[in-house]
């Protein structure tokens, strides 16, 4: 017979018999409903009060606690925080201590967000935020806000593109990075992250914009890196005018790149974009990086 009752400890302990990490919440009356019948329900508030979106997403993923933050401060992403680009100007920063979050809840909880947004009417959601962009030879690419379960087609990317491109975004040509390293450069950081993917659904560029140093700064830093097969195209471009867009909509005073001083290309194409670029070489580098700012006002 079944026992009346079971004691936490011992459902932990049965389950981690399977070899796996185990999470066990409280329950509550609402469990005795029907799972398919809660879901729709909750669909259903969610799309009356779209603005409980963050709420339901920390309790999809068994959050500990939640908070919506504006899209230049809070933490970055971890093991114990997840961050998901929500709006341009806002992110939902989830937290859970002791059992790491998994990249399954991390898509879980983004797509929710992103449905909400597609069948409601919130106002500059992600839903509804982003650009279909024709390059030079015609051909079509979406340009939108980078997703957590980008990661593995962002890592593909970097594999796809030769080791001078690598070396050119990032001055090294590595590109095995930790999984917290890949979360964060695919969107778990402050600023924003877009990603340009083809009609196929390969993204074939992604580009960062993000405080210049920690803390309160008024300097954003942005950054793109396009796949060798897709380069020459214009899509660099395009992704640089939308980084400066969203610096300016989140409120930076000024946007900066590093460049190599051998990558003149980069170069002629920062100073065509219509701002007022001052040149130098970068104090922290040397004079092998170009360093080049200019104001946002």
């Amino acid at each position: 017979a079944a026992p009346e009752a079971v004691e936490r400890d011992d459902l932990v302990r049965s389950l981690s018999t399977a070899g796996h990490r185990v999470l066990v919440a409280p329950g509550g009356s609402e469990d005795e409903r029907d799972l398919i019948t809660r879901i729709l329900d909750a669909a259903a508030e969610l799309v009356e009060h779209p603005e409980r979106a963050p709420r339901a997403a920390a309790d999809l993923v068994l959050a500990d606690s939640w908070t919506v933050e504006p899209a230049t401060e809070g933490e970055d992403a971890s093991n114990d925080v997840m961050r998901l680009q929500w709006t341009p100007d806002h992110h939902v920063v989830l937290h859970r201590a002791g059992v790491p979050f998994v990249s399954v809840e991390r898509a879980r909880a983004s797509a929710l967000l992103r449905l909400v947004d597609a069948v409601a009417s919130a106002p500059a959601g992600t839903g509804g935020f982003g650009w279909v962009e024709y390059l030079r030879d015609g051909t079509q690419v979406v340009i939108r806000l980078a997703r957590p379960e980008d990661t593995e087609a962002i890592s593909d990317m970097h594999a796809r593109s030769s080791e001078a491109t690598r070396y050119q975004r990032y001055f090294t040509p590595n590109t095995d990075w930790r999984e917290d390293q890949l979360r964060r450069i695919a969107g778990g950081h402050r600023g924003a992250t877009l990603v340009a993917v083809n009609w196929r659904g390969d993204i074939v560029g992604l580009g960062n914009v993000f405080p210049d140093r920690p803390g309160d700064t008024p300097a954003a830093e942005i950054a793109v890196i396009v796949e060798d097969a897709w380069q020459g195209r214009g899509l660099g471009g395009r992704m640089l005018e939308h980084l400066i867009e969203l610096a300016r909509r989140q409120g930076f005073d000024e946007v900066l790149a590093l460049v190599l001083a051998s990558n003149t290309g980069m170069v002629r194409l920062l100073e065509r974009l219509g701002v007022e670029w001052t040149k130098g070489a970068d104090p922290d580098l040397g004079a092998t990086i170009v360093r080049l700012t200019a104001p946002l006002s």
